[in-house]
């Protein structure tokens, strides 16, 4: 049987392990500035070896997050009493958006079409709450994920290619932002 239950509080996010990616797909930026005109190009690559990454929570996310969760919009998908997956929702009121905090399927559960019901319910709350656009973040490096949200109809916005640090643009780690609006 599948649910979702709502996350009520910053301990519920260790329901599933620690997240992350592994891609072995990546979106190559480049860009020419000059006072007349600025570019901007972005190139799917596969890559011989995967990136990969982890993310660990840290003390000073943990305000932040429950800020979040305090919206009431972030959710756990269970499979037979299992958790599977989980996303967090923040409210962006000043311009009626809805962004995707985190979204994650453990591991050995990808590829099953879990992660598109976890899209489809984060439409169906957008919907719901009349939000006329879902927007979030990710990053070149994580091709698979640029590719999951562009074949549940999110585009790609906005680079920023010093979003994470100085050196982002020479290690091709750059912030990509996609948004979805909402019908």
């Amino acid at each position: 049987m599948i649910k979702f239950e709502q996350i009520r509080k910053y301990s519920d996010l260790n329901l599933l392990p620690e997240s992350g990616y592994e891609s072995d797909v990546e979106y190559q930026v480049s860009f020419s500035c000059g006072s007349e005109k600025t570019e901007f190009k972005v190139e799917r690559r596969i890559k011989d070896k995967p990136n990969q990454k982890v993310w660990i929570r840290t003390d000073d996310e943990r305000y932040r997050l429950t800020e979040i969760i305090n919206y009431g919009l972030s959710y756990t998908l269970f499979s037979d009493n299992f958790p599977i997956g989980q996303f967090l929702l923040e409210k962006r009121e000043w311009n009626n958006t809805m962004f995707i905090e985190s979204i994650e399927i453990i591991k050995n559960e990808r590829g099953k079409g879990y992660g598109s019901l976890l899209m489809n319910e984060i439409y169906r709350i957008a919907e719901e709450n009349n939000y006329r656009i879902i927007a979030l973040e990710t990053q070149t490096k994580n091709g698979k994920a640029i590719d999951f949200y562009y074949k549940h109809g999110y585009r790609i916005e906005g680079i920023d290619i010093s979003f994470y640090t100085n050196d982002d643009f020479a290690n091709q780690e750059i912030a990509v932002f996609m948004k979805k609006r909402i019908v």
